[in-house]
């Protein structure tokens, strides 16, 4: 396989900064005669960066080209077991991620665009690239294990879980192992999830290794009917190096009109400060061959002179051909 990312940015005032990035690589999955499931990936990453402006701290700045590259291998272990049960089937499968990769790749010459937002949690733990985007590079080796579960019972009922933990063989790495940095053990991460329809519940959570106190705390309740589709979650983050706490509660919902018509709305806030992100809503159309959109936005931030606005957009989005849009 081979991934390629192209990205050009520029702005009128602070730093400018053109990328380009290439990884070649290959999986190999292999399946035991004793049910042994192990997939091995080798990839080298290569970059190239053109940056100016870019801040090196105490008032230096950086204007030139950067190139590196990152060699990574990883190799994934899973042994499914399953039981099946009068009432459905069970299956538990333990799991175990080892990653290898260098310490040297991230450097005050590339500026972070795209991954200052970053958190271990069950969508990114037994991920090989964890990092939401390029310009960060998450270094350095680590082994990931845990196990995750599966039942699904002939009523309709279907409920999943997983648990697991992170270590680092290396300190000095910039992903948030756990909620203090420095740390080779993360917080133990964990979900559990159950879905009956129209209804679904989620739980995720990550569980401090020391003090057995909840750094992340989030409850996720969906429903769906082609009547009404409804979303809502309740979010706690706290006691971590790399993001604010923060306790917010999102709503979304949508319902039809009519044939091919469509209205939503969903709204963000902040409990931490109590007080509105954002709320929004709009109107679809849907056919066969196209969709249609009005969309607003109102967003409450103020900073400064930074005062809170609203936005209205269109959206033209053709079957197979792509979309475009405006404000």
């Amino acid at each position: 396989h081979v991934a390629a990312d192209a990205q050009w940015l520029t702005r009128e005032q602070g730093v400018d900064q053109r990328r380009f990035s290439l990884t070649p690589g290959f999986t190999l999955p292999h399946v035991t005669q004793g049910g042994h499931i192990l997939t091995t990936t080798l990839n080298v990453r290569q970059d190239i960066y053109n940056g100016n402006d870019v801040p090196l701290g105490g008032g230096d700045e950086f204007s030139g080209t950067t190139t590196r590259t990152m060699p990574q291998a990883a190799l994934e272990w899973r042994y499914p077991l399953i039981n099946q049960l009068d009432s459905g089937s069970l299956i538990l499968e333990p799991i175990m991620l080892a990653v290898a990769q260098t310490t040297n790749g991230n450097t005050d010459t590339i500026s972070n665009e795209d991954s200052k937002l970053i958190e271990l949690t069950d969508n990114n733990l037994f991920s090989i690239n964890r990092m939401p985007g390029l310009d960060l590079v998450d270094s350095g080796s680590r082994v990931a294990y845990g196990v995750r579960g599966h039942y699904y019972a002939g009523s309709g009922v279907a409920i999943d879980g997983m648990l697991g933990q992170n270590y680092n063989i290396e300190r000095d790495t910039p992903f948030p192992n756990s909620t203090r940095q420095g740390e080779r053990f993360s917080d133990y991460i964990g979900r559990v999830a159950a879905n009956y329809q129209p209804f679904s519940l989620a739980y995720r959570f990550a569980v401090d290794k020391n003090e057995a106190q909840l750094n992340r705390n989030e409850i996720d309740l969906g429903f769906n009917r082609p009547w009404l589709s409804f979303f809502g979650s309740y979010r706690e983050i706290k006691n971590n190096s790399y993001l604010p706490d923060s306790r917010e509660a999102v709503l979304n919902a949508s319902m039809p009109l009519m044939d091919k018509w469509r209205i939503y709305g969903n709204a963000r806030r902040d409990i931490e400060l109590d007080q509105m992100v954002t709320s929004g809503g709009g109107l679809i159309y849907q056919n066969e061959c196209f969709t249609f959109a009005l969309d607003s936005l109102r967003v409450f931030a103020r900073d400064r002179d930074i005062e809170p606005t609203t936005e209205f957009t269109f959206r033209v989005a053709f079957k197979n051909l792509g979309e475009f849009g405006g404000k």
